[in-house]
């Protein structure tokens, strides 16, 4: 395990808001959450430790419902709004029409199933 090179204090706010700190030193063992936290590079003794895979946030996207595909409620504006709160794109063209706006989400819906499927079997 990485070893520090000097004394730091460490504060670190979990998902559920609750924060842990302590202070530690070249001769404490760090928690894994205390290493996580330390930012700094040059706090350590050598190489910093290698940071853990990044876990996938839970998609946002859940939470979003899709607009219809036909129908009341399918038109341009839905859809470009759906795309635009899914945050997947860094910008829909003003000329893009509600069947461009849809093949893009699928496509990259698409593309998002098959990088977490691949990830969950490695």
């Amino acid at each position: 395990m990485a070893k520090l090179n000097t004394f730091v204090h460490v504060v670190s706010t979990a998902e559920d808001g609750s924060q842990q700190s302590g202070t530690f030193g070249p001769a404490d063992d760090l928690p894994a959450w205390a290493a996580k936290a330390i930012t700094n590079p040059d706090v350590w003794e050598g190489d910093p430790p290698a940071a853990e895979p990044a876990t996938p946030a839970a998609d946002a996207s859940a939470d979003l419902v899709e607009p219809p595909r036909t129908g009341k409620g399918s038109g341009v504006e839905a859809w470009r709004k759906y795309a635009e709160e899914l945050g997947w794109f860094e910008s829909i063209p003003a000329e893009a029409g509600r069947d461009d706006i849809i093949a893009a989400v699928d496509e990259q819906r698409a593309e998002r199933e098959a990088a977490a499927a691949k990830q969950s079997q490695e």
